[in-house]
């Protein structure tokens, strides 16, 4: 038993260390015609005249900063849930809850 337990190691530790051996390129980088800075000055001109593209933009919608209100007071919420765990469906909803995985 124990030498197959040395024998599995030795196997898994070699096959993990030739991941490893591969040092070439996957895909060859593309050389660049443009310096830094012009790069850089194109970013800036597509920023400014408002013509850089941007991913998914035609389908953006802005978010609301709108708080939900029920119209209750903190009174009448902290009431209504005291009055759901004193009537034990809070204990039948969380049993409900586990037994689907929830």
């Amino acid at each position: 038993m124990n030498t197959k337990q040395i024998f599995a190691a030795v196997t898994l530790a070699l096959v993990g260390a030739s991941s490893f051996a591969f040092e070439g390129d996957s895909a060859p980088q593309p050389l660049s015609t443009l310096s830094r800075a012009e790069v850089k000055a194109e970013l800036a001109a597509a920023i400014n005249s408002k013509s850089l593209p941007v991913a998914y933009e035609s389908s953006f919608v802005p978010a609301t900063a709108t708080a939900a209100t029920s119209g209750l007071s903190r009174q009448d919420v902290r009431a209504e849930t005291r009055a759901y765990v004193r009537s034990g469906q809070a204990a039948r909803d969380r049993l409900t809850l586990s037994a689907i995985g929830g």
